[in-house]
């Protein structure tokens, strides 16, 4: 925006030193009095070069604006790469916690299904146990049964 109205300005006091130009010229023609021409194509010579210079001055002010909005273009540009990789980097970062999670998941589910193996093993391991200590209290009453249908043998046959 502000280039074109750099131009336009440009443009503007072109145009104004155009009409100064044609004014003068027009008096010139306008008044018959002899006016010193050298007076005047001094002042025309100095109003030319004051433009000039201010011409000038916007020139390199527009090569300078010129050169901002490259520079920020440049910089616009290097930004919206490091935008698109730093997206790509989030996506990428994304589906890998995706990964891990299902991962986890998994890990979490086999070590409960682990878990409850063992400890149904303990169960059964538990349950046969206590089925041989029943089994071994069993045999023990039989035994002791039998010594005592022994001793009462032994005492009928001694006796």
């Amino acid at each position: 925006m502000e280039l074109y109205q750099i131009i336009d300005e440009h443009n503007t006091t072109i145009a104004k030193l155009q009409d100064m130009l044609l004014k003068c010229q027009n008096e010139q023609l306008q008044s018959f009095q002899v006016m010193p021409t050298q007076l005047q194509f001094l002042d025309l010579q100095n109003t030319l070069f004051s433009t000039q210079m201010e011409l000038q001055k916007k020139q390199m002010a527009l090569r300078q604006k010129d050169r901002q909005l490259t520079d920020v273009k440049r910089s616009q540009r290097l930004l919206e790469v490091d935008l698109l990789e730093g997206q790509q980097q989030k996506e990428t970062t994304w589906k890998h916690n995706q990964e891990l999670h299902g991962v986890l998941h998994k890990l979490q589910r086999e070590l409960q299904e682990k878990s409850q193996h063992l400890k149904n093993l303990e169960e059964e391991k538990c349950t046969k146990l206590l089925a041989q200590e029943h089994n071994i209290e069993r045999l023990r009453q039989t035994v002791t049964q039998k010594e005592q249908i022994l001793q009462v043998s032994i005492g009928q046959l001694g006796l």
